[in-house]
């Protein structure tokens, strides 16, 4: 999880860098071009498994939302004995007649151990 977590904050440091700060773009992370949305890594193929390096141990094809890691081998791949991915998300809304809006900030990752 070490190794995701670490994904992020290099991704969301490319982005701010480059200012790519908006709910899409893309940035350059170790060679790859990686995904983003709010600066952090999107939560698919192009995104958060671009950004991270792990071995052949892991499952990185997941289609699901949110986005997840498995360790090969797991009971129940993609909801099971895996990382799970949530990239950041924008809400908008209004409080009476003012306009409000929300990003749900930073992307995180969590371990999913049932299963394992």
């Amino acid at each position: 999880m070490a190794a995701v977590n670490a994904a992020i904050v290099i991704t969301y440091s490319q982005a701010m860098t480059n200012k790519v700060t908006g709910s899409s773009g893309s940035v350059t992370v170790e060679g790859q071009p990686v995904t983003v949305t709010y600066g952090y890594p999107t939560a698919d193929v192009a995104g958060i498994a671009k950004a991270v390096t792990l071995s052949d141990d892991f499952d990185t094809t997941s289609t699901t939302s949110p986005y997840y890691i498995t360790l090969n081998g797991a009971t129940t791949v993609g909801i099971t004995c895996a990382i799970k991915y949530t990239a950041a998300s924008y809400t908008a809304g209004t409080t009476g007649t003012t306009p409000t809006a929300a990003i749900t900030l930073p992307a995180k990752a969590e371990a999913v151990i049932d299963g394992c």
